[in-house]
This record gives structure tokens, sequence and C-alpha cells, in this order.
């Protein structure tokens, strides 16, 4: 063919293999190139879930430690919110006449459930035992009015048993700016009741019951948890109140060396339908706010408990609602370090141990 150079057919052949190594040196180049490429974009996509998980994590992480912080200055500012109020409620009692000081009836336990016999020996095992302990008729009931009393004894323990009514109702006299509230949220925790955070000194004329019965558990009851614990602590007893819309989430009191937790309910009739019940959670038990009932038990991980909301429809009513009232503390260790155990305590998942000191 002119204009043309042919090949011979050994140069074609070896053009043919030249070309045919070339293409087989290169196959393994673009294998490795479109790895090199697979492997890049993956590495990328990882990069990125990992950023944005990261990301996710930082954002889940601060709205916590917001919510941490808000549960703080909300805490912070609710205890701000009960020292002045505590301190403008000792400001007016202050401001008042004083009342001739009348003598108040001693507080005493009723029957064996307190100290050293067989009763109280029951009661402080069932409490190592890890039970929940409910007395009945703790002190005694409503009876003829003794004069010259002034000291709170067990029925059965004292020449002039203790009128737990007349502590309800220098309670119930109190004007409402003298009961400090107290609101707080914390992880797992929320809670608003009312306190009587005035010193004792300042309610001797007014409530010389009260003031008596709180001086019973910060000195007989101590003493009598010191023997059960073996541990040196002290009482701090207050009056609470739960007005409508007060509640206590679940909470095992586990704060501040408390050691041994106690309820003296001082309500008298109450109506269930009205809420405000104790509830026990593990085993689950639930009782009323019934008058003169005393609960007790040892502060531990298992010791979760509740108060039910008291219902806010008081306007429903036809008659006021008796205020829910108690007196309530802890036996707490001296130093405020929570212990790690106490001795000879266990966990048993059992009813309530029930001793009726009086009466039924």
């Amino acid at each position: 063919m002119s204009g043309a150079r042919l090949l011979s057919d050994d140069q074609a052949g070896k053009q043919r293999r030249r070309f045919l190594r070339g293409g087989l040196c290169a196959a393994p180049c673009v294998v490795l190139l479109v790895a090199l490429l697979i492997s890049h974009q993956s590495a990328r996509a990882s990069t990125s879930a990992e950023r944005t998980a990261a990301s996710a994590a930082g954002r889940d992480e601060a709205a916590r430690t917001e919510a941490c912080r808000s549960h703080e200055e909300a805490n912070l500012l609710s205890s701000e919110e009960a020292r002045r109020q505590t301190a403008l409620a000792e400001e007016w009692l202050s401001s008042q006449p004083r009342r001739a000081t009348a003598r108040g009836d001693a507080l005493a336990p009723a029957g064996a459930w307190f100290g050293e016999g067989r009763g109280g020996a029951a009661v402080a095992r069932a409490l190592l035992a890890g039970r929940l302990v409910r007395v009945a008729n703790p002190f005694p009931p409503l009876v003829a009015e003794q004069p010259h009393t002034h000291a709170l004894t067990p029925i059965g323990c004292h020449p002039h048993p203790f009128r737990i009514e007349k502590v309800s109702r220098e309670l119930e006299a109190l004007p409402e700016q003298l009961w400090t509230r107290f609101r707080g949220a914390v992880e797992g925790f929320q809670f608003q009741h009312h306190h009587l955070t005035v010193k004792p000194d300042l309610l001797a004329d007014r409530c010389p019951s009260y003031t008596q019965a709180l001086e019973w558990f910060r000195t007989s009851f101590a003493q009598w948890m010191h023997n059960i614990t073996h541990l040196e602590g002290f009482s701090t007893p207050s009056a609470s109140w739960f007005r409508p819309g007060d509640f206590s989430s679940p909470h095992n009191d586990q704060d501040d060396g408390n050691v041994v937790a106690f309820v003296w309910h001082l309500t008298r009739g109450w109506d269930e339908r009205d809420g405000g019940d104790f509830v026990w959670c593990d085993p689950y038990l639930r009782f009323a706010p019934t008058a003169n009932t005393l609960y007790l038990f040892v502060v531990r991980d298992e010791s979760d408990h509740l108060v039910q909301p008291v219902w806010d429809d008081e306007q429903q009513c036809a008659s006021p609602r008796p205020k829910r009232l108690a007196i309530n503390g802890w036996y707490k260790l001296l130093g405020g370090v929570q212990p790690q155990s106490l001795p000879g305590t266990r966990h048993i998942a059992s009813q309530a141990f029930v001793f009726h000191a009086h009466g039924g």
C-alpha cells in the first residue's frame, strides 16, 4: 500500500506483546488507585460520623451541665429564700407581745416500744434488720389534762401521761408566715414542703408542748438511738406541714450523716382522699398520715420512700381541711459523714414491723 509502512509479522507481534505487558502492568495500579479512593471516602465518612457523634455528645453534656446548674441555682435560691423567710418569721415573733409561758407537757413514750425492755429490743432488732418500723400510739392519746406535767414520757412510764393533742393544736394555731417553704429539684428527686425553722425558744410561750416534744427527741430519743446503733450522733427534730400541692418524690434520705429517720404524725381527722400518704417503695407499702403514729427506719440504699402529693382542692371542701402536721428528722452521725454501714444491719424485703404501743 502506498504511503504506509507495513509491519512484518514479527514486528507486529512484538508491538502487541509490548502493549499487553503495559496494560497488565497498569491494571494493579488502577485497582490500587480505586481502593485508595474508596478508603479515603470511607475515612472521610467515618470522620464525619465521629464528629457528628462527638458534637451530639457535647451538646448532651452541655445540656446536662446546664440542667445541673439550673437545679443548683434553683436550690441555692430556695435555700436563700428559706433563710429569708426564717429571718422574717423570727423578726415577726420578736415583735409580738410575749405571753405568759405555760408549762409544757413532757413527752413520754407509751407502753414498751421504747428503751431497754423487750418491746424496745424488738423495735431495735427490726430497725437493724432494715425494716420499716411503725409504732401505733407511741405516746398517750387524749386523756384528762393533768396539772404540773412537764416531761414527755411513754404510757406506763410517767405518772402524768403526755397529751399529744396539745402539740397539734399549738402548731395548728401558728400563723402561716412562720412556716418556711422548702422546694428544690436535683436529678431524680423533687420536693416541696413547709417547715417550722424558727428558734424553739421564740416559740416557748406559744407552743410549750411542742418545744417539750423537740426536747424529748433531742435527748431521750437520741440517747436510745446511740444505744441501738453504737454511733455517736445527735437528733434534729422539727415540725413539718405538707400544704396542698406539697410532696416529696422517691428518695432514701442518704445525706449529711443521716443514720435513722423518724416521722411522728400529728394530723387529726385526716381524710385519706386528700392524699399525703407516706409510701414505702420496697416492698410497696402505703400509710395515711394517722395521728399519733411514729415511723422509724435506718437510712440506706434500700430506704426509698415518698410523700404522695396533698391534693389542691380545698375550694371544694365544705369545711377547712386538717393540716398534715408531723415532727420529723434524723439521728445523724457527728461530723456529717454518711456511715458506710450500721453494725448488724441487713436488708430484708418484708412487711413493716408494727408495734401497738397502747390500745391498738
